[in-house]
């Protein structure tokens, strides 16, 4: 399918869109710690949340919406206090910027890659949490009850 054709003589310039914008992050503890930029969208981390934001250009890019907001979604009760989004992508980002290398590296691919990874790892935490949690009912029942004794004669 065609995209739209957009006449840039014909856009509107002083759309809503196009002007200053303020955001708010509810929730959370303390300042902002950090942002990444991951293409599409600015990821911004405090010490236990994690914010997605995103432009009018990325949600809408053929501007069929002259007053498309900025949108700021909480994507994480986690932040950068967390040891996997700090070792796995703020620390990453830190040392990609820093590091001499001797060939050019596509950054934006590479950061997506270890947002995934994050992404990944949280969700394995999450699940690890509650099958320990599971665990650990299931060995305070035992302590509590004992083991029930099945009847049934093993031949």
């Amino acid at each position: 399918m065609d995209e739209p054709k957009i006449d840039l003589n014909a856009r509107n310039a002083f759309a809503a869109r196009h002007g200053a914008g303020a955001l708010k992050l509810e929730g959370g503890t303390g300042p902002i710690t950090r942002s990444v930029n991951m293409g599409d969208w600015l990821e911004v981390y405090k010490a236990d949340m994690t914010y997605r934001i995103q432009s009018p250009e990325s949600i809408d890019p053929h501007e069929t919406n002259p007053n498309a907001p900025w949108v700021v979604t909480p994507a994480a009760q986690v932040g950068s206090s967390n040891p996997t989004v700090a070792r796995v992508l703020l620390q990453s980002e830190e040392i990609i910027d820093a590091a001499m290398l001797v060939e050019r590296i596509d950054k934006d691919a590479v950061m997506l890659v270890l947002h995934g990874l994050k992404e990944a790892i949280l969700t394995c935490e999450a699940i690890s949490s509650k099958v320990c949690d599971r665990i650990d009912s299931v060995i305070a029942a035992v302590l509590d009850d004992g083991i029930a004794r099945d009847t049934m004669a093993v031949v």
